[in-house]
């Protein structure tokens, strides 16, 4: 993936905030911070971004800004950067993952390459993307299905289940009979109040639940996932039950996959390997970075995308977000359509 360079490489890093058009669910601040991170061999340069949000299972802000003052301001061979990566990822995956990316963007960049086409040589040209429309009983999904998204993407565990419930089951009879839903509890239940809650989806158009238990262990999730036909998928608590534990057991459906938790789109990729061999299905998420993290997070997609077509990637947030520093992916229809540019295929 990256070849043998000659000439040192130069690393700096830029703070930004950017507010946010509309409240997302479950984010107290108005706005999202972080970092870009430039990489210079030469006349080129190439780009990442570092977005930390612990929620999501990132390091803290002062952690990652901590492994950014460590790693810039001095030069780096590019081996002896890449392995210092390898452990900076366990510790600082929003750091490792701007200094990844903006690697990656300079390899792409000198070979005249998309980043996505450095991950996998068949890599997709577009990818299917679902929408994000609020809460259950808050949504905006008339909105959505009016753009031509085929999945729309619900918060629920926020109020009461029964009223959730009916607010689905009101939504769900005026929708089109192709399109369907996809819930996130951000871990609202206990086990009973998950099993109950999707004992009572029977019969509505949702193919996935995301984060269903308080308290997720391997054991307890099978069971759900054997009781229930809606794919159950684990996002955030995948760090807690241990990546290796949960690869070998695989107790549920899918998995979610952010690189900016990860520590990086290579990084990020192997792990989606890995998921397919243990029988899971990944997609690809943003932790509602900028449009540059933005940006390779769908050039991620389309590289899984060759392996494994059809998914719909959460990777439709560029509007949640004001005043963002480049032009987002070009959306239209429920798909993002990706350049031919090299590395990221876009310059802040």
């Amino acid at each position: 993936m990256f070849s043998r360079s000659t000439g040192l490489l130069s690393l700096e890093f830029h703070p930004y905030r950017l507010e946010f058009r509309t409240p997302w669910p479950n984010l107290d601040a108005p706005y999202r911070k972080g970092w870009l991170v430039r990489a210079r061999r030469g006349k080129e340069a190439g780009w990442g971004e570092c977005a930390p949000l612990p929620s999501a299972g990132t390091e803290e802000p002062s952690r990652a800004r901590r492994a950014l003052e460590r790693v810039c301001g001095r030069a780096w061979e590019t081996e002896a950067l890449l392995a210092h990566l390898q452990t900076l990822a366990g510790r600082a995956p929003a750091a490792a993952c701007a200094l990844e990316t903006a690697l990656l963007d300079l390899e792409g960049r000198r070979r005249g390459l998309p980043l996505r086409r450095l991950l996998a040589a068949g890599a997709a040209d577009a990818i299917t993307v679902n929408a994000m429309a609020g809460s259950a009983c808050r949504e905006a999904t008339k909105e959505a299905v009016q753009a031509g998204f085929p999945v729309v993407k619900l918060k629920v565990g926020q109020e009461p289940p029964d009223r959730e419930l009916h607010c689905l089951r009101e939504l769900c009879a005026t929708l089109p009979p192709e399109i369907r839903l996809r819930l996130d509890a951000n871990r609202a239940w206990d086990p009973d109040g998950a099993s109950r809650f999707l004992q009572q989806l029977e019969g509505l158009p949702v193919e996935s639940l995301e984060e269903p238990l308080r308290d997720p262990d391997p054991t307890t999730l099978r069971r759900l996932q054997e009781a229930t036909p809606v794919a159950l998928a684990v996002d955030e608590s995948l760090k807690e039950l241990g990546t290796e534990s949960f690869l070998k057991a695989a107790p549920v459906r899918r998995v979610v996959l952010k690189p900016m938790v990860h520590g990086g789109p290579a990084r990020t990729m192997e792990l989606a390997q890995r998921a397919l061999g243990a029988g899971l299905v990944p997609l690809i998420t943003s932790t509602l970075e900028s449009a540059v993290g933005l940006h390779a997070a769908c050039q991620l997609a389309a590289a899984l995308d060759s392996l494994h077509p059809g998914t719909a990637h959460g990777l439709a947030t560029a509007g949640w977000l004001a005043d963002d520093p480049v032009i987002p992916p070009r959306l239209e229809r429920g798909r993002i359509l990706l350049n031919d540019q090299p590395g990221l295929g876009t310059t802040p």
